[in-house]
């Protein structure tokens, strides 16, 4: 089952928008895992000219979802039924719900912990993401994220980003250390990277891992309402912080061409015997000798 809900209006729209997660969806999954324990969820935030909306979908029996379609008739939004929804590791599937629990923790009470700290999270989680590629192919990684997720800004935002990437890059790594490190906030986040590692260690024969991972990062940070701006500087200034660490480790470099005083030559690739070790070749028969032979 996909249903959208309405972000409510008023006020910041990313703050209702953690609102709505923290109470509705929050309440919503409550109610159909008391039905079913094993069902499955995620929610995706979605723009619209109406107005920002909440993709939720569920998986579930079919009492649990009677359950949520009640939950969702008295949630106090509005409420539209999607039947089109996309699904795969990224879209609704294991990742998805995996970003979707932490952020039941992240956006819950009345002081979101997300809240002032978007940036050492982006941070956090993009280095772990890289850790489950190899070496060389994080820079382009990190790289693309910044471009997809900074397409929506000017070009003078992005200069403006990148130059406080570049002074900062340091500092802002250092900053995000291994956040969250205590309290609830922490044993979800740690619960979140065991199942990520997990997902990513599966097979996934029809979806690149490279592009599920990029799809994971940019989906999860949307999901959180990490803003456009704070992601791009976050991915910007990883990568440069790990640049200059030192370079990704590069193939190894093609064996140099023959040069021409190497090359082999027509001449030189056949063996020609010399005259002094040709066989002797037998004197021609005289004419006297030919005459006598063809008399006997």
């Amino acid at each position: 089952m996909f249903a959208h809900l309405a972000v409510p209006g008023g006020g910041c729209p990313d703050a209702r928008a953690a609102e709505l997660v923290g109470t509705v969806v929050a309440g919503l999954v409550a109610a159909v895992r008391a039905v079913d324990p094993r069902s499955r969820w995620f929610y995706d935030r979605l723009g619209s000219p109406t107005g920002p909306r909440l993709r939720v979908g569920l998986h579930a029996s079919a009492a649990a979802l009677d359950a949520a379609r009640r939950r969702l008739g008295d949630a106090p939004t509005d409420l539209a039924w999607d039947p089109y929804a996309v699904r795969d590791a990224a879209r609704g599937g294991p990742l998805a719900q995996a970003g979707s629990e932490l952020a039941l923790t992240l956006l819950g009470g009345d002081v979101p912990w997300l809240t002032g700290m978007e940036l050492p999270l982006s941070v956090a989680h993009l280095r772990h993401l890289c850790d489950l590629m190899p070496v060389a192919d994080r820079p382009a990684f990190l790289f693309l994220h910044w471009q997809d997720r900074s397409r929506s800004l000017t070009a003078a935002h992005r200069r403006e980003l990148a130059a406080q990437a570049d002074t900062g890059a340091e500092k802002i790594v250092l900053a995000a250390g291994d956040l969250p490190s205590t309290g609830a906030v922490a044993v979800a986040w740690r619960s979140y990277l065991d199942r990520v590692t997990e997902v990513m260690g599966e097979d996934h024969a029809t979806t690149p891992r490279g592009f599920l991972l990029a799809e994971h990062a940019q989906l999860t940070h949307e999901r959180w309402g990490i803003d456009a701006a704070v992601d791009s500087l976050a991915a910007m200034a990883l990568r440069l912080a790990m640049l200059r660490d030192g370079p990704p480790p590069t193939a190894p470099p093609a064996p140099p061409a023959p040069t021409a005083a190497s090359a082999p030559t027509a001449a030189s690739a056949v063996s020609v015997p010399s005259a002094a070790s040709a066989p002797p070749v037998p004197p021609a028969p005289s004419a006297a000798s030919t005459r006598r032979s063809a008399t006997v």
